[in-house]
């Protein structure tokens, strides 16, 4: 028996899952929620076999539904997986789990509650490096860690913004470091596990149109038990992106990974020779034809997600882990805005 699926919103990201799941032989793409006419239209046209529903509430007040996907705006995650998990549904909620991390631990433990799966889409722990960099760390292949250091170069401008008004808002997108660079963060705990904030630097330095509490570039500095490192962030390049990068330090080896989503490997120096890094890359998702961005390896975490709910083998570990890096970025926006209303 195939477990009954839907995808709720059916933005860009939407049209992702729904089209992985299309292909699922475990599954079936039962419905399709928007609350928006044209994406609903768009929908019937692309699955016509398929129900498609204005409402999250209609959908599960009339049809019987074992998994949702939550593709909406950031600032709509909370309510539709509570709502989802309240009726006994699986989810897999699209990044940021939530703009908050005391709502990410209300949703897990309703989840707990509920005896339901619940995962967070961070496909970007898959690319070959980041699996490459796990092992590295978790051996300690580098001695001791001693510094490290993340810099994502971005691109969004007013193509970008004025593309859906909920993009560049605070209430539904949060701000880059929840909707560009969340994976980023997220790899950096990941890795490194236990991170504290020490200090934090945010600017508007090129998006005012956006209100003068928005930041477009900053930086800030952390610290684990024996590691140092910084973070720097703008969304102020030029026309593309230019890089996503992380650069460890360590007393028996140098790694530098870049590109404009951490795909490449453009530093090895290891006292460990065997360790070479992997040279097979992955595509990147590319946005309206014109934006770049995240790895484009979703079906790597669906199908585990499906996996899972066969095998009744589901654990909290990731969204827990999920839920820290929430922690970390909620942190940063609190520390810089008190100095910005400071200044």
């Amino acid at each position: 028996m195939k477990i009954k699926t839907a995808v709720i919103g059916y933005g860009f990201i939407g049209k992702r899952h729904a089209k992985i799941l299309n292909q699922l032989p475990q599954v079936q793409l039962h419905a399709i929620v928007d609350n928006d006419p044209k994406a609903l239209q768009k929908a019937q046209k692309d699955y016509p076999k398929t129900l498609c529903l204005p409402s999250i509430e209609t959908l599960l007040e009339t049809h019987p539904i074992d998994a949702i996907h939550v593709c909406t705006p950031n600032g709509w995650h909370y309510y539709h997986c509570f709502l989802a998990l309240e009726r006994g549904c699986h989810v897999l909620c699209e990044k940021p789990l939530t703009l908050s991390y005391k709502e990410a631990i209300e949703l897990i433990q309703k989840a707990q509650e509920q005896k339901r799966h619940f995962v967070c889409m961070l496909q970007n722990r898959w690319t070959p490096i980041a699996q490459w960099l796990k092992k590295i760390i978790e051996e300690k292949r580098l001695g001791k860690l001693l510094y490290v250091k993340v810099d994502c170069i971005w691109n969004r401008d007013e193509r970008y913004y004025h593309s859906a008004p909920w993009r560049g808002t605070l209430q539904w997108d949060g701000g880059v470091l929840y909707t560009q660079f969340s994976h980023y963060v997220d790899l950096l705990c990941w890795l490194l596990q236990d991170i504290t904030l020490i200090t934090a630097e945010g600017y508007n330095l090129h998006h005012n149109y956006l209100g003068k509490d928005w930041i477009d570039t900053g930086t800030f500095s952390f610290s684990t038990s024996e590691t140092r490192g910084h973070f720097f962030f703008s969304t102020c390049a030029y026309q593309e992106n230019l890089e996503s990068s992380l650069t460890l330090i360590g007393e028996q080896g140098t790694l530098k990974v870049g590109g404009q989503y951490m795909e490449k490997c453009l530093h090895v120096a290891l006292k460990d020779k065997t360790l070479m890094p992997p040279i097979k890359q992955v595509q990147q998702n590319t946005y309206n034809g014109v934006f770049k961005g995240s790895a484009a390896l979703h079906h790597e975490v669906i199908e585990r997600f499906y996996k899972a709910i066969i095998a009744e083998n589901w654990d909290y570990q990731q969204v827990y882990e999920a839920a820290r890096s929430i922690a970390l970025i909620e942190q940063y926006y609190q520390q810089v805005r008190l100095t910005i209303k400071k200044t």
